[in-house]
């Protein structure tokens, strides 16, 4: 078993040298896809659609669903590329990041505040991680150029399409994930 057996991303670049992270995103994609299709072939009901006769335009032409389509279409090859050109740790420190970026485009866009509880935690949290990390791998591996101009397009458009995920649920009516 053990690492032999892991099939994830980082097993990927690292051990077999692949070097095609939009190419990887895609193989999820079609992966994903047939999977969710042959369930809902076999068991209708376990994959919910989003089909409603009330709605007036088709999903594919509604702004917020097209928004949330190409920040996932981005963000994915771009999180793969990050993971590629990065070491692990620092790979998973700017992953941290993506919920501060949250945190900022929702006061933007939709003017929510967290709770102070709660942004006393993500504060001390952020704090606490940079100060503990610093810019280097555990193993001490420097961080490249190109890993931090990947992590620097990656992370606000992943806060981005976080965001733009749970606006567009509440517009469809709290649809559940697996339908979206």
């Amino acid at each position: 078993a053990g690492e032999a057996a892991r099939l994830d991303a980082p097993w990927v670049f690292a051990k077999s040298k692949f070097a095609y992270p939009a190419m990887l995103s895609n193989v999820h994609y079609a992966v994903n896809w047939c999977c969710l299709f042959g369930l809902a072939k076999l068991a209708p009901g376990w994959v919910p659609t989003l089909e409603d006769s009330s709605r007036r335009t088709p999903l594919w032409r509604d702004a917020n669903f097209v928004a949330m389509a190409v920040l996932l279409g981005t963000v994915t090859p771009l999180n793969n590329m990050s993971l590629q050109l990065n070491p692990i740790g620092f790979y998973q420190v700017a992953k941290l990041a993506v919920t501060p970026g949250v945190v900022v485009l929702e006061r933007l866009l939709d003017g929510k505040t967290p709770s102070r509880g709660r942004a006393a935690c993500l504060v001390a949290v952020c704090f606490f991680v940079v100060k503990m990390h610093g810019a280097r791998d555990a193993a001490g591996d420097p961080v490249s150029a190109a890993g931090l101009a990947a992590v620097g397009l990656w992370v606000p458009l992943a806060a981005g399409y976080k965001v733009q995920f749970g606006r567009l649920r509440r517009h469809l009516g709290n649809c559940s994930t697996m339908g979206l």
